[in-house]
């Protein structure tokens, strides 16, 4: 083999270092004031490379902990000799800044290039060595600490009974201090205490066991813990014992005897009610059941809870303990009468009696109880009681029993929504009709103009009803919800005042909502009418636009949310403000806070239903005086928003085409039939879809659109208008209704590219749609 090179060796050699779990280097004494070499491992251990540590002369000297830099400086100037060694411990601070122990072991060499003396050494890593050091250093402080603290005796004793340890704070209570009386005989110590003597030689003889024992001259009680020292060989040695003062236990031992009884019911959750009445002088339990519970609501609350002070509207027991039951109920409420009677009657037990009574603020409350009546010698001596506050609960039903309630309006409205439509559409055409007329005197004119303008007030009460009931028919589409705030900001000025600034907030990027744009509308200039109003001196109207993320945690502590983008529509106003009671029925129809004739209460009823019939929510806070915020958080689309185009209002062009209108209700097809007659149309009537195919199958002429009701006797309008279609392709459908949004849809007539005409009508409204359909391609 052939004999390696310097260079090779050194290589070697620097391989080998390099794999040393420690710091090697080598430099200039003084302060190592010149880094000649210095390993990789530096960078592992203190973050600095090699380089960065060589390059700065003071580079070590910086680092070294101010503590410890005299010292180490001392220690290395002591070297003077080449061979001689040097071994100490010191603080490096790593580039974190963390303290890192290390132990520097040099050894003074001359450099083989340059001939001057250098330390050639290692820098240990001692910092999880000192860390130990240390923590046990403080451990065994600890527990020096801890036995001279510890609230018992610790001591021990020699084979003749001298005294060798004493220490402990309860050395206190028998007026030692500790050490006091190491080297004293306990025979000595003890010599009138016969039973503790007898300890003493128990477990001097090798005995283990634990005893009380009492020192009548301070009045002290001490268990104490004997065990036998031993030697190497298994021999007693002396004893050992620990001593504790029991004498404040066996106190609260007696004590918690005494009011074992007074506290064995006080279980029950935090957050009910615990309590306890007594009866001064006790109720005779052989008076008649209506007595006793006469006499029941005086007793004394002699002892609750917090948590039963708080249902009352206080902070603390104290505030309860003292007062009687009959501040709170009164026993001629039927269901308190009832509840205390049961209670009686069934042996002075009851579970979850319901409770009516009002708390110190005169607020009505409703409690469960569950109770135990505590009898002696024949007589009521005391209730125990657990109380559950389910006044919220209660009021939950409430509002779910009144939610149940509007639901039946909103079936009611949808039930009657046909009929009632069609005998308005009946009003409303023949007042068009008659008003037409050219020889009207003022009067006439005047009585129609009444009759037409009640029949639209109850079209629109209508329309407002299904819209709170979420069943009026929608046209839902993509849209950017920043349109419909642009259009209506257009038509704010018409019915706000001058007095009121209206600011706009809309997100350059909002994501795009399906809703019906008209509805959408609505319920914009709906919320802006309300806060005019809350506004009579003038203020601010807020309408902000904006994206948000409702997360699963928001969504569970918001019921009717579900997580996911929405698109949210905010208006503020800086009115009067609504207090927690109004707050509770703001959406509720025909509620409102306005004087008699200023409002019907559908306003806001009419927003709910809209925002719920299109999958969105609905939230409002408010503060009196300061003013109202709405929020419409509606589910966002991934579509793109389809651009609305404003048609140009032209006049009502009419047609001779055939027209085929099948109405079951023979009035209001008259009145259709009329409007189409005026329009230039020839008109085919049918009172339902039998008639309505025979038409279609013996009229010799083309028959251009069939205008027919969606819900008939027998066969539905899109059913007959499927089999017309199918003889005379090419004929046009235009669907009429007067039922609800869930009725309809079951006919499948409010797909896409399908004509629906919504009933009451009037004559424009007819013609435009008949028009629009015949001239499409």
């Amino acid at each position: 083999m052939p004999t390696p090179t310097k260079a090779q060796l050194e290589a070697q050699y620097r391989r080998l270092v390099e794999q040393v779990p420690a710091i090697t280097y080598m430099a200039e004494r003084g302060t190592h004031g010149r880094w000649h070499y210095v390993s990789p491992q530096i960078q592992h251990i203190l973050g600095f490379t090699p380089e960065e540590w060589m390059s700065d002369p003071q580079c070590w000297r910086n680092q070294v902990h101010s503590d410890d830099l005299e010292r180490v400086l001392a220690e290395e100037q002591a070297l003077s000799r080449e061979g001689d060694r040097y071994r100490t411990e010191y603080r490096l601070r790593s580039r974190d800044g963390k303290d890192v122990w290390v132990r520097d072991e040099a050894t003074y060499v001359r450099h083989q290039e340059t001939g001057k003396l250098v330390m050639r050494g290692l820098l240990l890593d001692i910092t999880e060595r000192k860390e130990a050091e240390e923590e046990l250093r403080r451990s065994e402080q600890r527990l020096q600490t801890t036995v001279n603290a510890a609230p018992v005796i610790l001591f021990a004793l020699d084979p003749a009974g001298v005294f060798t340890l004493s220490v402990g704070r309860g050395l206190q209570g028998l007026g030692l201090k500790p050490g006091e009386v190491v080297g004293r005989s306990v025979f000595d110590q003890y010599r009138d205490n016969p039973a503790i003597l007898e300890n003493v030689r128990r477990a001097l003889s090798g005995e283990e066991f634990t005893v009380i024992n009492e020192v009548p001259q301070l009045q002290r009680v001490y268990e104490t813990r004997w065990a036998p020292g031993r030697d190497s060989a298994g021999n007693p040695l002396g004893a050992t014992g620990v001593a504790t003062d029991i004498t404040e236990r066996r106190k609260a031992e007696e004590a918690l005897r005494r009011s074992e009884e007074r506290y064995r019911v006080f279980v029950g959750q935090s957050s009910e009610g615990i309590y306890r009445t007594e009866y001064d002088p006790p109720i005779s339990t052989h008076l008649p059941a209506y007595e006793q519970a006469a006499l029941g609501i005086n007793g004394c609350l002699a002892e609750c809870n917090d948590s039963l002070a708080r249902m009352y509207g206080m902070h603390s027991a104290s505030e309860m303990i003292g007062r009687r039951m009959s501040e709170f109920m009164s026993i001629d409420d039927p269901v308190n009468r009832t509840s205390i009677e049961t209670f009686i009657v069934n042996g002075y037990r009851i579970s979850d009696a319901e409770r009516h009574e009002r708390d110190v603020n005169g607020n009505s409350r409703i409690f469960r109880n569950s109770m135990i009546g505590i009898v002696e010698n024949e007589k009521l001596v005391r209730i125990w009681g657990v109380q559950r506050d389910v006044t919220e609960r209660m009021q939950l039903e409430e509002q779910l029993r009144t939610k149940q309630e509007l639901e039946a309006i909103g079936r009611l409205a949808g039930g009657i929504a046909h009929d009632f439509n069609n005998l308005v559409g009946i009003i409303l055409g023949h007042t068009e009709l008659l008003s037409a007329g050219s020889d009207l005197t003022e009067r006439v004119k005047n009585g129609l103009g009444q009759i037409r303008r009640a029949g639209e007030r109850a079209a629109s009460l209508t329309h407002q009803l299904l819209a709170f009931s979420r069943k009026q028919v929608l046209q839902p589409r993509v849209l950017n919800l920043n349109a419909i705030v642009a259009d209506v900001q257009r038509m704010l000025s018409r019915v706000i005042g001058e007095d009121i600034e209206v600011v706009t907030r809309l997100h350059p990027s909002l994501a795009p909502v399906k809703a019906d744009p008209v509805q959408m509308e609505q319920v914009l200039m709906n919320l802006a009418v309300n806060a005019r109003d809350a506004m009579p001196q003038g203020g601010r109207l807020l309408i902000e636009t904006a994206n948000v993320e409702l997360d699963e945690v928001y969504a569970r502590g918001h019921p009717g949310f579900s997580a996911g983008p929405y698109v949210r529509l905010t208006v503020s106003d800086t009115g009067q403000g609504m207090d927690a009671e109004t707050l509770e029925h703001v959406f509720e129809p025909f509620f409102t806070t306005k004087e008699l004739g200023k409002g019907t209460g559908m306003g806001l009823a009419t927003v709910y239903g809209i925002v719920s019939q299109s999958g969105g929510t609905i939230s409002v806070s408010s503060t009196l005086r300061k003013g109202t915020t709405f929020q419409v958080y509606l589910p966002a689309e991934t579509g793109l928003a389809e651009t609305r185009h404003e048609e140009a209002v032209e006049e009502v062009a009419g047609g001779t085409e055939t027209i085929l209108v099948v109405e079951d209700e023979p009035n209001l097809r008259e009145i259709i039939r009329m409007f189409l007659e005026d329009c230039g149309y020839r008109v085919l009537e049918a009172i339902d879809a039998k008639g309505a195919l025979e038409v279609a199958q013996t009229f010799a002429d083309p028959i251009h659109l069939t205008l027919t009701d969606v819900i008939m006797p027998g066969m539905s309008g899109r059913q007959l208008a499927e089999q017309i279609v199918s003889a005379r392709p090419g004929m046009k459908v235009v669907y009429m209704t007067g039922y609800t949004d869930n009725m309809v849809a079951h006919h499948n007539v409010l797909e896409p590219g399908v004509a629906l005409l919504q009933k009451p009508f009037d004559k424009d409204q007819l013609a435009r749609k008949i028009r629009s359909v015949l001239d499409e391609g």
